[in-house]
């Protein structure tokens, strides 16, 4: 009975060793954000909240291959916060003025999370997968009277395929923070959403 159980906690010791899973997901913008004609004149204020369930700090878990968790991960930075930032840190870079007086912008995360999917096709189960991300938030904006304007569900993932051997807490990192820039570019290229905030 011992050693069966020593057979079955090696794949987890594996998938943990040398691996972490308390890491903060950074923002990195893809490319400088082009000015928008008129930005100069109109502030913008920015706000984010986190409508996901408890447990907000977790973005997903270890697999072992096999379709066991072997440990949850977390992330150490307020994600929040992040978006928050990451989306004041684009729009001054389009030319707004940051602050109240204008628009007001309001970052609702829905979903911010990660699995890993083990390869069915490979010889050895959980020695070659795939890091699944999302990244999905409820962006609205309301006028200087405090109407809404704007209301817009988007989703992001990161674009391809991140492969891991094993499941890796560092592929978590890398696949949600390129879902996160993802998520960002895609708000802020939507025209509809500069049309309400410019006519915030």
């Amino acid at each position: 009975m011992r050693r069966a159980f020593i057979l079955i906690a090696l794949p987890a010791l594996a998938v943990l060793a040398g691996c972490a899973t308390d890491f903060a997901i950074p923002y990195t913008a893809a490319a400088p954000p082009p000015p928008v004609a008129g930005a100069a004149a109109r502030s913008v204020a920015v706000v984010a909240s986190d409508g996901r369930p408890l447990d907000r700090d977790r973005i997903g878990e270890l697999d072992g291959g096999h379709g066991e968790e072997v440990a949850p991960l977390h992330a150490t930075n307020d994600i929040a916060a992040t978006i928050a930032a990451a989306f004041e840190q684009e729009l001054t870079g389009q030319g707004y003025l940051d602050g109240p007086g204008g628009a007001r912008v309001s970052v609702e995360i829905v979903r911010f999370d990660s699995r890993f999917l083990p390869l069915p096709e490979t010889p050895v189960p959980g020695t070659l997968g795939v890091t699944e991300a999302h990244v999905a938030v409820l962006v609205k904006v309301r006028n200087q009277t405090g109407a809404l304007v704007f209301a817009r569900y988007y989703a992001a993932t990161p674009g391809g395929p991140l492969f891991s051997r094993p499941a890796s807490g560092a592929v978590a990192q890398q696949a949600l923070a390129a879902a996160l820039r993802n998520a960002v570019a895609l708000v802020i290229g939507d025209p509809q959403f500069q049309t309400a905030l410019l006519q915030g």
